[in-house]
């Protein structure tokens, strides 16, 4: 008699809940080795800027290695996925036509969720805006923008593969 959960499975066409039954060691295997790896690149990062940027691992800084770091989870999650699995990359959610007017607009559906609430407060009275003292620079704001944009694209590699 035949245990279903240990049955072979084909990855392309079962569902993500019959991927995760079918090889439950697998799965934790490969939920340890995103965690180490993310914590691997975010060591990486994290000594060189240490040795060239004493006293660097502050604030703006330690933000950035964190989101970063999760190219290493990115990697982790293709590895596995394209090599043990077999899937493509159409398979794992890339798209080769149209990816830039996807993230425009979850870029303008993004601020408008945090944009509405914002000014739905000062309307009310219940919060004011006042202009900064110091604007941080451009390169700075564009690392973040990439480093989300990279961090977002890992957090649906590894919960929606």
């Amino acid at each position: 008699m035949k245990i279903p959960a240990f049955e072979k499975t084909n990855m392309l066409t079962s569902t993500p809940r019959e991927r995760l039954t079918s090889r439950p060691v697998v799965v934790l295997l490969l939920f340890l080795l995103t965690l180490t790896a993310a914590e691997f690149g975010r060591v990486l990062l994290a000594i060189p800027c240490t040795l060239l940027i004493p006293n660097s691992l502050s604030g703006s800084t330690s933000m950035l290695i964190s989101l970063f770091a999760t190219l290493a989870t990115v990697a982790v999650v293709l590895i596995y996925c394209l090599a043990i699995e077999r899937r493509t990359l159409l398979s794992l959610g890339f798209i080769r036509r149209g990816a830039v007017s996807e993230y425009a607009v979850g870029l303008l559906a993004g601020l408008g969720l945090f944009g509405l609430p914002v000014l739905l407060c000062v309307v009310t009275g219940a919060m004011s805006l006042s202009p900064a003292e110091s604007m941080p620079s451009l390169g700075l704001l564009l690392l973040f923008f990439i480093g989300f944009l990279i961090q977002g694209m890992s957090e649906e590699l590894l919960c929606r593969s």
